[in-house]
């Protein structure tokens, strides 16, 4: 069987790919050996298990200045440097520059990291598959390039790595790793409708593979609709900027409905007590309640819906930015409805039949108004609207559909 090397930024270690927990296994059944790059360790604590047949490549300790400027100043770096010389014009912003650094230690200090792990191994790479479309590929091209030019390449490409407004327009070196990789996958059809418009010359490359989520119960719960029963809200993510959490609370702020509400946060962060501190002052004494759960594992995630999805009414997902938010897939697996802004690839999860896709706004009225409209909203439409949720996690976001036909298409890549 042929071998794979997967590029990641964390997996298996803490703060790593979640997401991943479910592809690797099937990655293993479909290649002899999975070799994991880790380019972005966080700690040395492995929380994810991996299957028999996969081997984390460690970091060695290398001369990684040296080996940076060893490729820096080579005869193999030329095609770089014209690259890079095109856009120099936008080395007056310090953030390119650091990003542009960061690109090229990446890529070429790896090269070294897997040429130590593979002197004393026969075993070769057939196929490289780098999870983001961004310093992890060009790290694959880099090591296709100077170790396994016969080798496979091909690249997910989701959201910060894929939208040059991440990178305030510019993200060094994108269409020069566009061009080396033999295909990309995007986990949206907005990011492959992105991908061929900005890079026409290389259409076709371009594919949908979508993630997913397994599934978890056999069908939709019914709505549990009672009178007096409180309209219950789950908002799942990490208390950063663009996932919006403050929105979510000067939206509550605005409801008018009379249903008592309470709403529940899964995630933590480092602005997590200036959320409960606003929080507080916008809502207590109302007929709003709400709970910040703080930082959760994927299993403790896991856990809380499948002990009270029958119960929760929506989920809402408020970001600025997203590709397709795992998160949702998540709740709707459990057939959860879901509320969410028409932003990045969430068009293509949520909709009015399984819930409610809003324009972008940051007037906080327009969610209120959902809320407003699901605590009034009669039993018959509200079981209605949770199986819709249910069947679009089961039709398109089934991961024991969705993974398998992918491992199946770069599968036969490596064999051909």
């Amino acid at each position: 069987m042929k071998n794979i090397l997967l590029i990641v930024s964390g997996f298996p270690y803490a703060g790593g790919e979640p997401f991943l927990r479910e592809e690797i296994n099937l990655l293993a059944r479909g290649f002899g050996k999975v070799f994991i790059l880790t380019i972005n360790p966080s700690g040395s604590d492995i929380v994810f298990p991996i299957p028999e047949n996969a081997a984390i490549i460690p970091r060695k300790k290398i001369n990684y200045a040296g080996a940076f400027f060893k490729y820096l100043f080579s005869r193999k770096a030329k095609g770089f440097w014209k690259s890079f010389l095109k856009g120099i014009w936008k080395m007056i912003f310090p953030g390119y520059f650091i990003r542009q650094l960061y690109l090229f230690f990446q890529g070429w200090t790896q090269i070294e990291n897997v040429r130590s792990y593979f002197k004393d191994n026969t075993e070769k790479v057939d196929l490289i598959y780098s999870y983001w479309l961004w310093a992890h590929a060009f790290t694959g091209a880099e090591i296709k390039r100077n170790l396994y030019p016969e080798a496979g390449l091909v690249s997910r490409a989701h959201r910060y790595d894929l939208f040059n407004d991440f990178f305030w327009g510019a993200m060094p070196q994108k269409k020069w790793i566009i061009g080396r990789i033999d295909r990309i996958y995007s986990i949206s059809e907005t990011g492959e409708k992105y991908l061929k418009a900005y890079c026409p010359e290389y259409s076709e490359k371009f594919r949908v593979s979508r993630l997913g989520v397994g599934g978890n119960i056999s069908g939709a719960s019914p709505s549990r609709k009672i009178d007096g029963a409180e309209l219950r809200i789950v908002s799942c993510s990490s208390l950063q900027p663009r996932k919006r959490v403050d929105y979510i609370i000067h939206a509550l702020a605005h409801y008018k409905g009379t249903r008592p509400i309470v709403w529940e946060h899964l995630g933590g962060g480092a602005s997590e007590s200036v959320y409960r501190v606003l929080a507080e002052k916008l809502l207590t004494g109302g007929n709003i309640r709400f709970v910040f759960h703080g930082a959760m594992s994927h299993d403790q995630v896991m856990g809380f819906y499948h002990t009270n999805y029958a119960e929760i009414d929506l989920f809402v997902n408020a970001s600025s930015s997203e590709g397709v938010p795992v998160s949702g897939m998540e709740a709707m697996s459990f057939g959860i409805p879901a509320a969410a802004f028409d932003v990045g690839g969430n068009g293509e999860l949520v909709n009015d039949t399984n819930g409610v896709l809003l324009p972008y706004s940051k007037d906080p009225h327009v969610l209120a108004e959902v809320f407003e409209r699901f605590a009034a909203m009669d039993e018959k439409s509200l079981t209605a609207v949770r199986k819709n949720a249910y069947q679009t996690w089961k039709e398109k976001y089934n991961a024991g559909i969705n993974f398998p036909a992918f491992v199946k298409e770069i599968k036969n890549m490596a064999e051909h």
